[in-house]
């Protein structure tokens, strides 16, 4: 099971989340994308699917994750949009039931790829990081400050999380010259 967020929105955690399910995939692997965010879901806009049901809903118990799963653009690769969140399924995410949902989810997949909103302004990563086997933490190449990384970082931490990696996005890269004695 693998988690992506940031510190901050808009930094490619849905472009990233869609691209390594996506991956998965296309390696002939069974995957599931979750779109866990609760604040704005994106992954049923990507796929073109109903988003009116999903994932807020399977916490809740008032939908079945066969009713709410569909099949997304590649073979091999399912969705579960996030759906309506409410207080109800943002409580049952720090519950004792929440790893067993997630395990129950994960079943019939080689690969579960969970898109979640950003550290730094939900406690929704925090809960769902603790069951995570890989944690990714992506950001956008100026637009993240390296205090919002620390600060990021510093949560996951504190709630036993170790980001596996982070992953840059965007802007292009340009060669600056380095000054030298003779410039100055």
């Amino acid at each position: 099971m693998v988690m992506v967020t940031s510190a901050v929105g808009g930094e490619g955690r849905t472009t990233l989340a869609t691209y390594l399910a996506a991956a998965c995939a296309r390696s002939g692997k069974r995957v599931l994308l979750i779109d866990a965010d609760m604040q704005d879901p994106q992954q049923h806009i990507v796929f073109d699917r109903d988003g009116s049901r999903g994932f807020c809903d399977v916490l809740r118990a008032t939908s079945t994750a066969e009713s709410c799963v569909t099949s997304a653009e590649f073979e091999g690769l399912d969705l579960l949009p996030a759906g309506r969140s409410n207080p109800a399924s943002r409580r049952t995410l720090t519950s004792e039931q929440f790893p067993e949902i997630l395990s129950a989810l994960a079943v019939d997949y080689d690969y579960v790829v969970i898109d979640t909103s950003p550290v730094l302004t939900s406690m929704e990563p925090l809960a769902m990081g603790r069951c995570a086997d890989v944690v990714l933490l992506t950001a956008m190449r100026d637009l993240t400050s390296a205090t919002e990384l620390t600060d990021a970082c510093g949560r996951l931490s504190a709630c036993g999380i170790e980001p596996e990696g982070l992953i840059f996005q965007g802007g292009q890269l340009t060669h600056r010259r380095l000054a030298t004695r003779k410039d100055a």
